[in-house]
C-alpha cells in the first residue's frame, strides 16, 4: 500500500508541470481539498508536497527520499537546494536506491 503511494506520489510530481497556468478560483478551492484529502492527482501544491515527501521520508522510506532530492536538484516547486539534493540522493542510495546514486554521482563529479 505505501508502494502504492509513492507511486502516485511520483506521478503527481511527473504531471505536475503540465498544469495550465490559466485557473480559476474554483480550481484553486479544488485542488486545495484534494491536497487536504491527499489525492495525488489532483493536487499540484508542490510545497504540500515537499512535506509529505520529507515525511515519509523521515519514516524511512527511501523512494521519497529520492523523489524529494529531485525536487530539490531541479526546483521543481521548491528552492534549487543541491547540497540537500546530494544529501538525499546519498540516503537514497543508501537505501538501495540505484537511480539515487546515480544522481548522487553525477551531481557530486559536477560539483567538484
Amino acid at each position: 500500500m505505501k508502494k502504492m503511494i509513492l507511486v502516485l506520489i511520483s506521478m503527481g510530481l511527473l504531471h505536475a508541470g503540465n498544469v495550465e497556468t490559466n485557473t480559476t478560483s474554483n480550481d484553486s478551492n479544488r485542488t486545495s481539498k484534494n491536497c487536504d484529502s491527499v489525492e495525488v492527482t489532483g493536487c499540484f501544491d508542490s510545497n504540500f508536497m515537499s512535506k509529505l515527501l520529507t515525511k515519509v521520508c523521515n519514516d524511512g522510506k527511501m523512494e521519497a527520499c529520492y523523489n524529494l532530492g529531485i525536487m530539490y536538484a531541479k526546483g521543481e516547486g521548491i528552492t534549487e537546494n543541491k547540497p540537500k539534493a546530494i544529501a538525499l540522493f546519498k540516503k537514497a542510495c543508501d537505501g538501495g536506491i540505484e537511480d539515487a546514486c546515480e544522481n548522487y554521482n553525477i551531481l557530486t563529479t559536477c560539483a567538484e
